[in-house]
């Protein structure tokens, strides 16, 4: 039997022994009468489509496998915008877009107030994502369940909550640090290392040394990045200018599931997002009947029917049969 993966998780243990059927491809454009009298082509795309049925399935299986194909899943890469690829607009809190090293392209810096937006979340849920919580640290992922569990580089955890969750039906993403009583800058004050400041809706610390009094405040605005600094200078007294280090924490390619995600998949939705963006709402298809680079492709459910199990009490439905189709984008 041929083998398949949709966005790096397998299929192979889910299809039937008849699973997956090219279908027929469609072609966009085709043979027209010239006005001599001849043919013109203007074909410009052949998109082709694979049928698929499964055995029967648990029911976690079945529903991840069914949002998957109707495109129920979200992602944000932060590129270019605040908005998901399903064009989900911040509902409430600030970020900007930093082009400051995100894990995949760009990368969002999310103010102090955090970013949320409306995905209708139920009780079943996953989230996963990309933090950086400072100029040296390494990326690191993060996956949350709905069950509780939250797995930082795909090992449980047990202090460490993730930079993201979900509060009624929005998703959040965490403000990096906890401003709970900064205040802003003051003139005339010396400020000692490791003191904190808001300005511009983030947070900024001073560096190793005592700074001196100034009249002045420094230009926020020349920190446009996560990782930028802000002089400060010392209004005519010795050992200046101090520089003011804007905490970074940036979160990058963050996905949203509207089911939790089984536990055999866990390992390879991890693998997956390691090597490559997340491409949902599309499906990133690989396979022995796709070719020899991977097709993007967009799901359609078309049925699901439960299985017949005979107990002592009589039949009941006990697993669900799933057929779906999948066609190139």
């Amino acid at each position: 039997m041929p083998s398949f993966a949709i966005c790096g998780i397998g299929l192979d243990p889910y299809l039937a022994l008849n699973g997956v059927t090219p279908e027929s491809p469609t072609y966009v454009g085709g043979d027209r009468l010239a006005l001599l009298g001849g043919l013109r082509r203007d074909l410009c795309a052949r998109k082709r489509s694979w049928g698929m049925r499964t055995v029967p399935l648990l029911a976690g299986v079945a529903e991840g496998l069914r949002q998957l194909a109707e495109g129920e899943v979200d992602a944000w890469s932060f590129d270019e915008h605040l908005f998901s690829a399903a064009g989900r607009p911040p509902a409430s809190g600030t970020g900007f877009v930093s082009t400051n090293g995100g894990r995949y392209g760009n990368c969002v810096a999310p103010g102090l107030a955090g970013l949320a937006y409306n995905v209708g979340a139920g009780s079943q849920w996953t989230l996963m994502g990309w933090r950086r919580a400072g100029g040296s640290e390494s990326w690191l992922h993060f996956l949350r369940l709905s069950t509780g569990e939250i797995y930082k580089n795909n090992i449980l955890q047990e202090f460490d909550p993730g930079p993201f969750t979900i509060s009624g039906s929005r998703l959040v993403i965490q403000a990096g640090y906890d401003a709970t009583g900064l205040g802003p800058w003051e003139p005339y004050t010396i400020y000692e290392p490791g003191d904190r400041v808001i300005a511009n809706g983030r947070v900024f610390t001073t560096p190793d040394e005592t700074s001196g009094t100034n009249a002045v405040e420094p230009d926020w605005n020349a920190a446009s990045n996560p990782d930028d600094e802000v002089e400060e200078d010392p209004d005519g007294l010795e050992g200046g200018p101090w520089v003011w280090e804007n905490l970074p924490l940036v979160v990058d390619d963050v996905v949203f599931m509207p089911f939790r995600l089984p536990d055999e998949w866990r390992d390879q939705v991890y693998a997956e997002h390691v090597a490559r963006a997340w491409v949902a709402p599309q499906l990133r298809l690989t396979g022995d009947l796709v070719g020899s680079s991977a097709v993007t492709v967009r799901g359609h459910f078309q049925s699901g029917r439960g299985t017949p199990h005979y107990r002592s009490t009589g039949f009941e439905k006990t697993g669900e049969i799933l057929e779906l189709t999948l066609m190139e984008e």
